[in-house]
């Protein structure tokens, strides 16, 4: 199913982001050659898989349980909700590390709040209730 931009919301433990932009989550595994010497072609096999993400939104420093949740340093619960809120739609969900936080505007802009994130332990794909 396809999803619309703004269908998506983000959630730090229970409470969802306010004025957010937009999100990216994105997942990687680690290669390893397998191969052996008498082979022709290199063979690989997966190693390590790992996450990370990225929330950008409006700076609101009245969201102090989502935004104010997300320092430099802690570990946050987060929640991905690609179609919104509503039973049935999909959730990525994970344990993250907070890695950065940029706070930036500009003549004619909103100030944006820019956050970092690293997944600790894997992403959980799920559907809600």
């Amino acid at each position: 199913m396809n999803y619309s931009g703004h269908d998506g919301v983000v959630r730090v433990g229970a409470n969802v982001v306010a004025e957010m932009n937009d999100w990216s989550v994105d997942e990687t595994a680690e290669t390893i050659e397998d191969s052996e010497a008498s082979d022709t072609d290199k063979t690989y096999k997966a190693g390590q898989r790992s996450w990370s993400g990225s929330i950008n939104a409006h700076y609101d420093d009245t969201d102090t349980l989502a935004q104010g949740a997300m320092v430099p340093g802690s570990t946050v619960a987060v929640e991905f909700l690609p179609g919104g809120v509503g039973s049935g739609l999909p959730t990525l969900s994970g344990s993250a590390l907070i890695t950065g936080q940029s706070v930036g505007g500009g003549k004619g802009n909103i100030v944006s709040g820019s956050y970092s994130l690293q997944g600790t332990g894997g992403l959980v794909r799920g559907v809600q209730g």
